[in-house]
């Protein structure tokens, strides 16, 4: 597993070689920075693995329904995927479509939260009859 200060010394080093690639070749240099994007992406997605184990573990102990911790996790991956895509349009300079992105993936999150609104609801219409 790479370490936090390779990961940064990765960054520079392809930061410094898309500037520099830019003048001349601006598509190879977004390529360079997207790849870039995605190995670091990857890298940290292995770096957190054992915090979302352990994050699992933890709500499995109380008594949350599975649906509503993999509803979580889907919404925390649509909010990195959409960060990164509206990022790497905004590295191309493409801004009108990475708000794009953006709003796409807010509207997601807000879908796949419905079924966690529906429980909230559920449990304050009990709690008030009670």
């Amino acid at each position: 597993m790479m370490n936090y200060i390779t990961i940064c010394g990765l960054c520079v080093v392809c930061a410094v070689v898309s500037l520099t690639l830019k003048r001349y070749n601006p598509e190879v240099s977004l390529l360079v920075s997207i790849a870039a994007g995605v190995v670091i992406a990857l890298q940290a997605i292995t770096i957190a693995k054992p915090a979302l184990g352990k994050i699992t573990s933890l709500l499995t102990l109380t008594s949350l329904e599975s649906n509503i911790t993999g509803i979580l996790f889907k919404s925390l991956g649509v909010c990195f995927l959409c960060q990164f895509a509206s990022d790497s349009c905004e590295d191309a300079g493409e801004r009108a479509l990475a708000s794009k992105v953006q709003l796409i993936g807010k509207i997601s999150v807000l879908v796949m939260s419905l079924p966690l609104v529906e429980k909230i609801s559920e449990i304050a219409l009990g709690l008030i009859q009670s």
